[in-house]
């Protein structure tokens, strides 16, 4: 089958549509079909496919103040006549490209198909009507897009809907909250600019100091209730900086 693929983009533009076109392309020839490529932005071009050299029409530069999208599509329709007749013509799009890629295979008798990769606007909803009507078929990414189609009058019948691409079964696995690593909360400004120094040694002297501090402990306690609530970690003020004061005093005197 002769397929031609119009995308305004691909990569190495980002997006989940522009790697949905290359991956299907590749697909596609290594099933022995022939694909032509037409974009507007990016590069990729897969081994063994074709891209299509597009001149702009008379009517690019007025198109394109209004949106280069519509200006791509007419380019890529003046371009379909002179072109080797394809079996399909496969747009990854919306309506704005449908607007003129439809009347376009419907005169040449040439079967158009839509994948829509995310919602339709709700604005200008008589055009995305007359754009997306008598299309051969359509591809909706999810079926809120699938919804959206019907909303604008395309036909049901003619609707198939396809995943994302999302595992669901791996989204599950990580849906619950992740494994908290119990550890110890501590807060002194001091302590933080002498961590930043490198010195461990002094890092201990200072975190001992503050823990020798009444007032400086009492400020700690409040901060590592606080942080230890949210976090699940043991915090300094709930009876263990005894322990802690004790063991970095004996790191401070130890280096």
């Amino acid at each position: 089958m002769r397929i031609l693929r119009v995308s305004y983009r691909v990569p190495p533009e980002p997006g989940g549509k522009e790697r949905h076109v290359e991956c299907l392309t590749r697909e596609q020839l290594g099933r022995g079909h022939e694909v032509t490529l037409a974009f507007r932005k990016g590069t990729a071009v897969p081994a063994g496919a074709d891209a299509l050299a597009l001149r702009p029409t008379p009517l690019s530069p007025l198109l394109a103040v209004k949106s280069d999208v519509l200006a791509f599509a007419a380019e890529v329709s003046r371009t379909l006549r002179r072109l080797r007749r394809p079996d399909l013509v496969h747009l990854h799009g919306d309506h704005v490209e449908a607007a003129v890629l439809g009347p376009a295979c419907r005169r040449l008798g040439i079967p158009l198909v839509l994948t829509v990769h995310a919602a339709l606007s709700r604005r200008h909803t008589r055009f995305a009507r007359r754009s997306l009507r008598g299309l051969h078929g359509y591809i909706a990414i999810g079926s809120g897009t699938a919804r959206d189609l019907v909303r604008l009058g395309s036909d049901p019948t003619r609707i198939r809907v396809a995943s994302s691409g999302l595992d669901l079964r791996e989204l599950d696995r990580h849906a619950g909250p992740p494994e908290r690593e119990r550890g110890l909360v501590v807060a002194d400004r001091a302590a933080y600019r002498t961590f930043r120094s490198g010195s461990t040694s002094a890092l201990a002297a200072a975190l001992a100091a503050v823990l020798d501090d009444e007032e400086a402990r009492r400020r700690m306690s409040d901060l590592g209730r606080r942080a230890a609530a949210d976090l699940g970690w043991p915090a300094v003020a709930d009876g263990v900086e005894e322990t802690y004061r004790r063991a970095l005093q004996a790191a401070g005197s130890r280096r």
